[in-house]
């Protein structure tokens, strides 16, 4: 009987697994990205080290002080992560079938490839110039 049991909860946790991975599957990127704000948490080379705040401008550090929200109008606004405030706004719009992002905010624009994006991360890479090159 005990045998018949364990059977029956390895496909019970198949099942569930199952069905997680098919919504993550089932949700479209533009749902994915609009449903949640982003922040920029770290800066990567292109050989995925890690660059340290003394490598980047201030520009690039100001980022992380932000929140990114993307709208399902096109529009996207940067958001102060204490007070919520809207610190820069634009326009956005996916390129490439929906593999790139083209983000054109006040005093910034760029295209911005789409290396991960799940309900819990969005990993972006381009080359941001003289702010710094990398993810």
């Amino acid at each position: 009987m005990k045998v018949f049991q364990w059977i029956a909860l390895w496909l019970m946790v198949g099942v569930v697994w199952g069905c997680t991975q098919t919504i993550e599957e089932d949700t479209s990127r533009l749902t994915r990205l609009t449903q949640h704000t982003w922040k920029v948490d770290r800066f990567l080379s292109p050989s995925n080290q890690p660059i340290s705040d003394g490598q980047l401008t201030i520009q690039a550090i100001a980022l992380r002080g932000l929140l990114f929200e993307f709208q399902f109008s096109g529009n996207v606004r940067g958001l102060d992560q204490l007070t919520r405030q809207v610190v820069n706004q634009g326009i956005w719009e996916f390129k490439d079938l929906e593999h790139s992002i083209d983000v054109r905010v006040t005093g910034f624009s760029g295209v911005f490839t789409i290396i991960e994006l799940t309900n819990q991360k969005l990993i972006l890479e381009t080359d941001t110039g003289n702010i710094v090159t990398g993810k």
